[in-house]
């Protein structure tokens, strides 16, 4: 196990912060591990802002098309690991068609809850970059309460009186 360093912006730190964000793409230039300690180092103008964040690699992408496809598609958080109600069963999926995702076909994916990738390719900034398509209000602000409210209950913070 090792300790890796890296740069984020402000507005991806806050999210990261507030674990909203807990999923991460870049370029492996330090063979990281499943296992090893990424340090993500708030960085704003030019300089470190003193704000760090801690978190384990829980797993990692190599650079194929293939393998990040298969990482996507794969990916299970832990209301498809508790079975929640509303959790969507495949909570990604991906669609080859060079047209896809679209709003009329793709956005009531596992009845809204899911989110549709397509147009990955190549990118010379960020490695990748592809589209994603999740409804705005199921997944989003009433679904995603409703699923918030199920984890928590779940796991213990919300109880029967």
């Amino acid at each position: 196990m090792k300790t890796v360093e890296k740069k984020i912006l402000p507005k991806y730190f806050q999210t990261v912060r507030n674990e909203r964000k807990n999923f991460e793409l870049r370029k492996d230039e330090d063979n990281i591990q499943p296992g090893d300690i990424l340090i993500l180092r708030e960085w704003n103008d030019g300089q470190y802002t003193g704000r760090m964040e801690a978190r384990k690699v829980m797993y990692v992408l190599r650079d194929t098309k293939e393998q990040l496809v298969k990482a996507l598609v794969e990916f299970k958080g832990v209301p498809q690991e508790l079975n929640l109600p509303s959790a969507p069963k495949q909570f990604i999926q991906y669609l080859e068609e060079d047209n896809r995702p679209q709003v009329q076909l793709d956005v009531n994916y596992e009845k809204g809850m899911g989110v549709s990738v397509g147009r990955l390719r190549e990118d010379k900034v960020y490695d990748w970059k592809f589209v994603g398509l999740s409804h705005n209000t199921l997944r989003g602000a009433a679904g995603g309460a409703v699923l918030c409210a199920e984890l928590l209950t779940a796991q213990g913070y919300i109880q029967a009186k």
